[in-house]
């Protein structure tokens, strides 16, 4: 989240994020392995309303195993 210019800090049992603050996106992100950054990166690319490269998202079929499907369904270009 700070990589997208949120005031956000780990807490021991979640997350704080202060609003308010304009959103800027990477250029790209890595997920280090976490399928929470690239789904999180993925949100946050469409709040800031920027194209994101999000490395290693092999990790995100983890806990959303056809997410390219839904995003591009959701986000993609429009099939006919």
């Amino acid at each position: 989240m700070r990589s997208f210019g949120a005031d956000a800090r780990a807490l021991a049992d979640g997350i704080m994020v202060r609003g308010g603050t304009p959103l800027r996106a990477p250029r790209s992100i890595s997920t280090h392995g976490d399928h929470r950054i690239g789904l999180s990166a993925a949100i946050l690319a469409v709040a800031a309303q920027a194209q994101v490269t999000i490395r290693d998202v092999d990790c995100i079929a983890t806990s959303f195993p056809n997410f390219a499907e839904t995003w591009n369904l959701a986000f993609g270009k429009k099939r006919t």
